[in-house]
């Protein structure tokens, strides 16, 4: 399934930084996916509070969360890293990739093209220890 870039920003950040991303998009509802009720002016006015918890909101309704997150190769050298995140959306499971570096952010190619739905499975581990 393929998400707004908003969605693959809110994934891969710790802090609302991202959102300087919008402004590469003429329409905001390209980079969100869904409309919002501020305009420019309103957040050029220091809105930006009243407009995080918005997003905080939505997030929230939408159940969009990050359920897992691993970094699966690295390159000190280079300083690089490829991560593997799994998130949640509205009650389903879904997994993308992106690499990070010490200059670039996650999608310096692109946003993903698509993020595969995944299913939870639990193991079980037994481990036998005599003392």
């Amino acid at each position: 399934m393929k998400f707004s870039p908003f969605i693959y920003d809110y994934i891969t950040s710790d802090d609302w930084e991202f959102l300087d991303n919008m402004t590469s998009y003429q329409d905001s509802k390209e980079y969100f996916g869904f409309d919002i009720p501020f305009t420019e002016e309103d957040l050029c006015n220091d809105n930006w509070d009243k407009f995080r918890e918005y997003l905080e909101k939505w997030a929230q309704e939408h159940q969009l969360d990050v359920v897992d997150s691993e970094v699966v190769w690295y390159d000190l050298e280079k300083g690089y890293e490829d991560i593997d995140v799994i998130f949640s959306f509205e009650g389903k499971y879904y997994k993308t990739s992106y690499s990070t570096g010490w200059s670039w952010g996650p999608y310096r190619d692109g946003y993903p093209e698509d993020s595969k739905e995944v299913f939870p499975h639990t193991e079980t581990k037994t481990i036998t220890k005599y003392y």
